[in-house]
């Protein structure tokens, strides 16, 4: 919206696993933006980005040491 705030979201291309899904939408809507501006006022947009997954293997075999 004008203020930054993320006032919407669409899944536009999923990956096929519903919890990834899920997990980009949870993200981008905590996400907070610089308005972007006509005539030096804030307006609202659509904004389209990529949201990747990195697993950490390294954490899971810390954990399971325990």
């Amino acid at each position: 919206d004008s203020t930054g705030k993320v006032a919407d979201v669409r899944l536009g291309k999923t990956s096929g696993n519903n919890l990834l899904g899920d997990a980009a939408l949870r993200a981008a809507l905590k996400s907070k933006f610089t308005a972007a501006t006509v005539d030096k006022k804030p307006v609202a947009v659509w904004v389209t980005y990529a949201v990747s997954f990195v697993l950490d293997d390294k954490k899971d075999k810390k954990e399971s040491s325990k």
